[in-house]
C-alpha cells in the first residue's frame, strides 16, 4: 500500500474565529498550484479542465520549486471520483504537494508542533508555537474553535478518548483542558517554574498525565484539576508521557536516553527501557498494551516488549532526530516523524520500512486516524498535512 498527500496546511496566524461561507473564504479565487513530481503536465490538464484541485495545502509564502512548475487554478471541492482516478492513474506512487499562495506573504505562519484526529475522525486538533490551538472540521478543513489562553509556545495537544475534551501543554508552565463543543476553557493545570512538554488523557478521560522540564510526571483529576500523583526519576526533562490502554501504567520519555514505565496508581517505577544513545523524544503503548514504541534524537525508533522491557526491533533509516513514533490502531504499523523532513511508515511486526513520505520541512509529529486510513502530520513549515493510502 502506498500513501499520498491529500491534506492541507493551516494558515494559523489569521484564522477566523468562526466558519466563513465558501464564497467569502477560499472558493472562486485563483491559487498557485505547485508540484515537484513527474507527470505534472497530465495533473495540470486534469485539474485545469475541471477547475478542481485535490489535496490543497495552504501556505503564507510562495513555495520554491526548483525542478517543477507553477499553474494558477480555481479551487472547488470535492473532487469527483473520476477525476481522482484519472490523476492517481498518472501519478502512481508519487506523493503530490500543492500550495496556496496567500496574498500576504510577509506574514509567516508559526511552527505547528502537534496535530491529532478526534476519536471519531471528524475533527482535527492542531497546536503551534504561537500559543494557539485550533479545532477543525476534518472533512471541509474549516476551523470550528480557536483555543486561546496559553501565553507561550504549545508543545502538545490531544483529544480525550470520549472526544469531549482536549488538553494542551505549553511553555507557560500550564496544561489547559478545553471543552470541544464550544472551546470553553475548563481547567488550568499549573506547574510553576517548569514548562510542560506533554499532556495526555487516561483511557476513561477522567485523568490527565503531564510531563515537565524538571523530570516530573503528574497525574491530575480532569473533573476538578486536582493533583493526584507526582513521580520523578531524576531532573532529566520529560519529552512525553502517556497512559497504557488499561490505565494501569504510564510511559515517560526522558532526555537522559531512557524511557520509564510507572504504576499509575502509586507512582512506583516498574521498568526502564535502556538502549537509545540520545534523548528519547516520545514513548507510546500499542493499543493492545503489549508493546511500546519510542523515538529518539539518535535517529532511530525502537519497539519494546511492554511486559519485560526488552527491545524487539530497532527502526533505522532516518538521518536526523526522530520526533515521534506511534502505532496504528490495529498494531500492524508504526509511523515516525523526523527532523530529516520525512515521515516513515514501518511494519510493526518485523521492523522493516514500508514507505517514506517527503515533507517540505522538519516534521514534529505524526499519528494515525482511528480507522488507520489516514495519517496527520505537523511540521515546521506551519502546516498540518493529511496523508491517505493510494488504492
Amino acid at each position: 500500500m502506498s500513501w499520498v498527500l491529500l491534506g492541507f496546511c493551516l494558515p494559523i496566524a489569521t484564522l477566523p474565529a468562526t466558519r466563513k461561507s465558501a464564497s467569502s473564504d477560499y472558493r472562486n479565487k485563483k491559487y498557485l498550484l505547485t508540484t515537484t513530481r513527474p507527470h505534472w503536465s497530465t495533473l495540470v490538464k486534469c485539474a485545469a479542465a475541471t477547475g478542481l484541485i485535490v489535496g490543497l495545502t495552504y501556505y503564507y509564502w510562495p513555495t520554491k520549486v526548483q525542478d517543477g512548475f507553477t499553474a494558477q487554478l480555481h479551487l472547488h471541492t470535492p473532487l469527483p471520483t473520476d477525476v481522482i482516478n484519472l490523476i492517481t492513474e498518472y501519478t502512481a506512487d508519487y506523493k503530490l504537494k500543492f500550495a496556496l499562495k496567500d496574498p500576504t506573504p510577509d506574514i509567516i505562519p508559526p511552527w505547528v508542533q502537534a496535530a491529532a484526529f478526534s476519536p471519531d475522525g471528524k475533527r482535527i486538533l492542531t497546536a503551534n508555537f504561537s500559543g494557539t490551538a485550533i479545532i477543525w472540521d476534518a472533512h471541509n478543513k474549516y476551523p470550528l474553535r480557536i483555543l486561546k489562553g496559553h501565553r507561550e509556545n504549545i508543545f502538545s495537544a490531544a483529544f480525550s478518548p470520549d472526544g469531549k475534551k482536549t488538553v494542551t501543554a505549553g511553555y507557560d508552565c500550564t496544561a489547559r483542558i478545553w471543552r470541544v463543543d464550544d472551546g470553553h476553557l475548563l481547567h488550568i493545570l499549573s506547574t510553576p517554574g517548569c514548562f510542560i512538554r506533554a499532556a495526555a488523557f487516561s483511557p476513561d478521560s477522567k485523568k490527565v498525565v503531564t510531563g515537565d522540564s524538571v523530570g516530573s510526571a503528574r497525574i491530575w483529576d480532569t473533573g476538578g484539576a486536582h493533583l493526584l500523583q507526582r513521580f520523578t526519576a531524576n531532573t532529566a526533562p520529560l519529552c512525553s508521557a502517556a497512559f497504557s490502554p488499561d490505565g494501569s501504567k504510564i510511559i515517560t520519555a526522558h532526555c537522559d536516553r531512557l524511557a520509564r514505565i510507572w504504576n499509575s496508581e502509586n507512582g512506583q517505577p516498574m521498568q526502564t527501557l535502556i538502549g537509545h544513545t540520545d534523548a528519547v523524544t516520545s514513548a507510546n503503548f500499542s493499543f493492545d498494551g503489549s508493546r511500546i514504541v519510542t523515538s529518539s534524537s539518535d535517529h532511530t525508533a525502537c519497539i519494546w516488549n511492554a511486559g519485560n522491557g526488552q527491545a524487539i526491533h530497532t527502526l533505522e533509516g532516518h538521518t536526523d532526530k526522530v520526533n515521534s513514533a506511534n502505532f496504528s490502531f490495529d498494531g500492524s504499523r508504526i509511523v515516525t516523524s523526523s527532523d530529516d523532513c520525512t515521515v516513515r511508515i514501518w511494519n510493526a511486526g518485523n521492523g522493516q520500512a514500508i514507505q517514506t513520505l517527503e515533507a517540505p520541512d522538519m516534521v514534529n509529529s505524526a499519528v494515525f486516524r482511528s480507522d488507520d486510513q489516514a495519517i496527520i502530520t505537523a511540521d515546521s513549515k506551519g502546516a498540518a498535512r493529511i496523508w491517505c493510502p493510494m488504492v
